[in-house]
């Protein structure tokens, strides 16, 4: 085999690994989407999942207690996925025709 074939070949291997890597990420981002679809209690991170609010302004609604948790410890923070959806549909705005 000559240099430029096994350079190729070397590039080739590194291309294969990258998208087996990007595969694999892509499969722990969907198990941990069916996990979190079957939890009842979320963290703060998964709760910012479902929201799509960033985290800093989770904490500030929970400062200032506009939205449901819980703080079992008085330090860490949970959030009842069916209580948090519900208060996500509130004030539901009617379509105009």
């Amino acid at each position: 085999m000559d240099n430029t074939n096994l350079t190729e070949s070397k590039e080739f291997q590194k291309a294969v690994e990258l998208v087996k890597i990007d595969r694999i990420e892509q499969i722990e981002s969907l198990l941990k989407d069916i996990y979190l679809s079957t939890k009842e209690v979320l963290t703060v991170d998964e709760a910012c999942k479902i929201t799509g609010f960033k985290k800093s302004y989770m904490y500030k609604l929970t400062h200032l207690k506009k939205i449901p948790h819980y703080r079992p410890t008085n330090g860490a923070v949970f959030f009842d996925k069916v209580e948090l959806i519900e208060w996500l549909k509130q004030n539901k705005q009617e379509v105009k025709k």
